[in-house]
């Protein structure tokens, strides 16, 4: 089976963990060890350093076809027509594919589609994935998504439709009912396996939502990426729907073969 995975990093958090990749060819070791193909990559640099840290991202994966840049976007970047206006051209500039928001209560910013509807729909113009990333407050870790943000979700799906978005958070599956509402009722909504962290999450959103929104992440290096890799191995799917979500339903949104 060949794995593409949707969600890892590299650099040195904030936060501190167990590993970091401070390279590319560690991660890219790391990939061969787990058996993992490609990988959509973002910099811990770019959460405190913005463009900067996007930028450094491009110089360590340079030449390194296995690696698809995912840019780190702080909305602050997106303050005026004309800053939107260059940071696409920018993304597109790069051969970006993927950008990557952290909305939620710890950065204090939501994705209501009319405050960045012009660079919403230049990605979407762009054939450009938005990774949503939810960031909670330790108060608030036990929730997944907050309650306000469903609704939220659901109008940037349906008022952008042409809009890509892949939804991660690392307790999604304590919210598995509107995760697969959202789903049904927004086709172009994905989800990265790596938020089901509980038993037979992926066999239920597939019986009730298909395979064809279902991504493969590891979210390395904070999480261990061969416990998805053995999770997806092990579900009680077809092989065909197997291997759409381990790789081919990404690598048909990016056009990769």
């Amino acid at each position: 089976m060949r794995f593409f995975d949707a969600n890892c990093f590299l650099g040195r958090p904030a936060s501190p963990t167990l590993s970091h990749f401070e390279s590319a060819p560690e991660l890219l070791a790391e990939m061969d060890d787990i058996g993992i193909e490609r990988s959509v990559v973002w910099h811990a640099d770019a959460l405190a350093s913005g463009i900067a840290g996007n930028r450094r991202l491009m110089r360590e994966i340079k030449r390194r076809p296995r690696l698809e840049p995912a840019w780190l976007v702080n909305p602050r970047a997106l303050s005026s027509p004309r800053d939107t206006s260059e940071y696409l051209k920018e993304l597109s500039g790069a051969n970006v594919r993927v950008v990557r928001f952290q909305p939620g209560p710890l950065h204090n910013f939501s994705l209501h589609h009319w405050a960045y509807r012009e660079f919403f729909e230049g990605l979407a113009g762009r054939g450009i994935i938005l990774y949503v990333d939810f960031q909670m407050t330790p108060a608030l870790s036990h929730a997944a998504v907050p309650e306000y943000e469903w609704p939220i979700l659901h109008d940037l799906a349906t008022n952008i439709p042409e809009l890509n978005i892949i939804l991660f958070a690392p307790k999604l599956s304590s919210a598995v009912t509107q995760t697969m509402g959202l789903l049904r009722a927004c086709r172009n909504v994905m989800l990265d396996i790596s938020a089901l962290q509980k038993w037979r999450a992926t066999e239920l959103v597939c019986e009730n939502c298909g395979a064809g929104q279902l991504l493969f992440g590891g979210y390395m290096p904070y999480f261990d990426a061969a416990q998805f890799v053995v999770q997806l191995q092990c579900a009680l799917i077809p092989d065909a729907d197997k291997q759409k979500i381990a790789f081919d339903n990404l690598a048909s949104k990016l056009g990769v073969k």
